[in-house]
């Protein structure tokens, strides 16, 4: 710079001669400069030479200020040209990262340079210089290397400086009182979380450290700590906030009056809710219950769509009059309705864990269920899936008649041909809850029978439990034979030995209303797998399969006789004999005529060849031999169909009194 003012080409001017040997004697006396001052004077001249013309506005205010320190001096000089060209002064790098080490520098103006420079080249920071700068004990310098530091994670290159500082001096700037200070803390570590360094953030800095920035309301330092927190949450890290964080600190961001600030909580809330299971019913309690619930009404859809989230997950582990009570049902339509998935599969969401908890009628006094059909017409799968589940919650719960006054069923049952396994589950389920309360007419009358029979194909387990249950309660409620030809017996005896036992004990009891609906030739072509399923007589499917077998006796006892592969009923008299009814009756009332189906099986037997019968007359005795509660259980019925059966058997085969 002096060298090309002085030479005389292009001005004699004395002011900006003697200018230059102003700022060259700075340069040369400046102790921090002098490792760079040829360097400096070099690239200028290079650069001034393109532009004369620039330089009077360059140094215009040094004819003004004179005395302007060095340091001011260069920096204005730099920050200046950096503005306009920053891949041509990587170079200054160095020296602008001196002063911002130098307390006497200006952070801001510094900075800003420094952020250019970055932005332009970011391999231009010197790793090693700028990890000194987290060193330094001015909370103000650490705030401007985490600004520098955010830029470089934003660029995919702060490993090189984190490799080589301590994140002690970030929590410092965490808790500092100057919301600019912690704000450019939170907001760093909300990038280098969100850039992957989440790991390391959770390792080194105590999240309590949160809780400043959390309390310092209408501030950035707010907002950008609730967005540091959601990285960390959704990176996986919610052990460490639901064990560090007092949840009292989030309960006051819930207040703040940014949007941002109070979406962003909502979210963490959501989180730590989901995923800290084990500690949920706490963090439930510690969460303030009623103003989360009001965030319902705010004005921000961004606020309103995580608030309905994060409700549906508090509904899980609290009182849902407590909280359905906070909330205004009408708060929820425009949610439900809304075209952003995310916005209308939350508040859904929200719907279905209140009515789950059966606070349906506080909701239905206001809530438009017509609204759900607007859900089911969306195409994302996500709202879609959740307004077909709010079907089968109201079904369960009593409302089937509601539903079908306000849903065409048809659109449900649509849903079981949906893309998406868990929409198609959610169909089977709704129709299997809807078939099961007494509407088994209006959903044959809906469904195609063949789109759900195929579901036992689904590669989803809930798919196709949902669809055995569905199938069942049709096939109890007297639709066996339209259903029937739609079944081969092998989708069904397959899932006899699926690893999931609620499946395999639906598919037996599946099976059994097909026998106790007469579907003989269906229920025969699984004699075979169902006779192998009596192997395991403590599976809990063991019962429905004795129900099935139990069943083909009672309704076609020749057959039966005549089947060749196997004896039939003794091996359902060895399984009912081996088996603790009266076990199975204590943890499952609804097995409670488990022996006298078996009963009646003998008997049915026995009508059609007393002979078989009593060459199994030791079984059928055993089967008299109960606690007297069990026997009582159907007010006798199976004793006497035991004594009737063994009153077929010819006398002069009885064996002992009768």
């Amino acid at each position: 710079m002096a060298t090309l003012l002085l030479d005389g080409r292009e001005s004699a001017d004395y002011k900006r001669r003697a200018l230059a040997g102003t700022v060259l004697a700075k340069i040369e006396s400046a102790d921090v400069l002098r490792p760079y001052c040829r360097h400096v004077v070099v690239t200028l001249k290079e650069w001034l030479q393109t532009d004369l013309a620039d330089t009077e506005s360059l140094f215009a205010d040094q004819y003004s200020a004179p005395k302007q320190t060095l340091g001011e001096a260069l920096v204005e000089v730099l920050t200046t040209v950096v503005r306009s060209s920053p891949s041509d002064m990587t170079a200054y790098t160095p020296v602008l990262l001196a002063y911002l080490l130098d307390e006497r520098g200006e952070v801001e103006q510094v900075l800003v340079a420094l952020e250019a420079i970055v932005d332009a080249e970011p391999t231009a920071i010197p790793s090693a210089q700028l990890a000194r700068v987290f060193d330094t004990a001015d909370p103000y310098r650490v705030a401007a290397g985490a600004r520098l530091l955010q830029t470089l994670a934003a660029h995919g290159q702060a490993d090189a400086v984190l490799d080589r500082i301590s994140f002690d001096s970030l929590e410092l700037a965490l808790t500092h009182p100057d919301s600019d200070v912690s704000g450019a803390a939170a907001r760093t570590l909300a990038d280098l979380a969100e850039a992957g360094y989440t790991g390391r953030i959770v390792a080194e800095i105590d999240i309590s450290a949160f809780e400043s920035p959390l309390q310092q309301q209408a501030t950035d330092s707010c907002v950008t700590a609730t967005a540091a927190l959601c990285e960390i949450v959704a990176a996986g890290y919610t052990s460490p906030v639901a064990t560090q964080l007092d949840m009292a600190a989030l309960n006051s961001t819930l207040e703040d009056p940014q949007p941002n600030a109070v979406g962003n909580t909502a979210i963490v809330i959501g989180y730590l809710l989901d995923e800290e299971q084990d500690r949920a019913v706490h963090l439930a309690d510690d969460i303030d219950h009623q103003t989360l619930a009001e965030l319902l009404s705010h004005e921000s859809e961004f606020v309103r769509e995580n608030v309905a989230s994060a409700l549906g997950y508090l509904l899980e582990y609290v009182d849902a009059v407590t909280v359905g009570s906070a909330i205004s049902p009408r708060d929820l339509e425009p949610l439900v309705t809304h075209g952003d998935p995310s916005v209308a599969g939350n508040a859904v969401a929200l719907l279905n864990e209140l009515f789950a908890a059966g606070y349906i009628d506080p909701v239905l006094a206001e809530f438009d269920l017509v609204k759900i059909s607007t859900a089911l017409s969306q195409k994302d799968p996500i709202p879609r899936g959740n307004a077909v589940a709010t079907i089968g919650y109201l079904a369960e719960h009593g409302y089937g008649g509601a539903v079908l006054d306000t849903i065409p069923l048809s659109d449900l049952a649509a849903e079981l041909d949906a893309e998406a396994d868990h929409v198609r589950g959610n169909a089977a389920a709704s129709l299997a809850d809807l078939a099961e309360v007494g509407y088994a007419d209006a959903v044959i009358a809906a469904t195609d029978l063949e789109i759900l029979t195929a579901l036992f194909e689904a590669s989803d387990p809930s798919v196709v439990e949902n669809a055995i249950l569905a199938v069942g309660h049709l096939a109890y409620s007297g639709y066996a034979d339209d259903l029937a030809p739609h079944i081969e017996p092998e989708r069904l005896t397959k899932h006899l030995t699926h690893p999931d036992s609620e499946i395999a004990k639906n598919t037996a009891t599946l099976i059994a209303a097909f026998s106790f609906r007469g579907c003989v030739e269906l229920v025969f072509a699984c004699v075979p797998a169902l006779l192998s399923a009596l192997d395991a007589s403590s599976h809990p499917r063991t019962p429905a399969v004795v129900m099935a077998l139990s069943h083909l006796c009672i309704g076609a006892p020749k057959s039966v006789i005549e089947y060749e592969s196997a004896n039939v009923l003794d091996e359902l008299l060895t399984t009912a004999t081996q088996t603790d009814l009266a076990y199975i009756m204590q943890i499952d009332p609804e097995e409670r005529l488990l022996r006298t189906v078996v009963a009646a099986a003998c008997h049915s037997i026995a009508v059609a060849n007393p002979t078989i019968a009593a060459d199994h007359q030791p079984s059928i005795r055993r089967l008299l031999s109960v606690p007297p509660y069990l026997e009582r259980a159907d007010n006798g019925t199976a004793t006497t169909l035991l004594f009737a059966t063994l009153h077929r058997i010819p006398s002069k085969s009885t064996i002992g009194p009768v």
